[in-house]
């Protein structure tokens, strides 16, 4: 029997961390290829952040890749081709402080249709 209290000040569940995470939509272009160049994100704070893709037959995820901001902005390269995409971004050190992702973009480009 707990009672807790909220706040945006408390950055703790119960003195866990709180996993903060994120799923952009499906990234895709009419079947065609797409080249993803890099995925750039922009943190508040210097948590390392991960990511992971969905690959395109929308079973099997990327091996996960963990970057720790320089100047608060996070920058994944070489991330392939694909017809569609999903990707999922979370923070993952135990750090106590707020640290919000403010914003992401993901720079394609299309090639060849099927």
């Amino acid at each position: 029997a707990k009672i807790y209290e909220q706040s945006l000040s408390i950055y703790t569940d119960d003195g866990n961390p709180i996993r903060r995470y994120r799923s952009a939509p499906y990234v895709a272009a009419d079947q065609q290829w797409l080249f993803h160049h890099y995925l750039r994100l922009f943190v508040n704070g210097s948590t390392p952040v991960s990511m992971r893709y969905q690959l395109d037959d929308a079973v099997t995820w990327s091996n996960t890749r963990t970057v720790t901001p320089l100047k608060n902005e996070v920058k994944y390269r070489r991330l392939g081709r694909a017809r569609d995409r999903l990707y999922e971004v979370w923070l993952t050190d135990s750090d106590t402080s707020s640290q919000p992702i403010i914003e992401a973009y993901l720079h394609a480009s299309p090639g060849v249709e099927r």
